[in-house]
């Protein structure tokens, strides 16, 4: 049991985990209901940026990228 297996997701949210929740058959159940999530990447994650996104660096953020792994 998983505590991602609990939560109601719902359409249309937004939600946002832990670098240990990174499971992406549990990813994909909420990608299925339109809806959006952030996941803090652990130090080890390899991806491949498709997109590179504009960012305000004033707000503290590093970068926007729309990535695979």
């Amino acid at each position: 049991m998983n505590a991602m297996d609990v939560i109601p997701y719902q359409v249309d949210a937004f939600y946002v985990f832990d670098r240990g929740c990174i499971d992406y058959t549990r990813l994909y159940r909420i990608t299925k209901l339109e809806s959006s999530f952030i996941v803090w990447a652990r130090k080890d994650l390899k991806f491949e940026a498709m997109t590179h996104n504009p960012v305000d660096e004033t707000t503290g953020v590093v970068a926007d990228q729309t990535a695979l792994s």
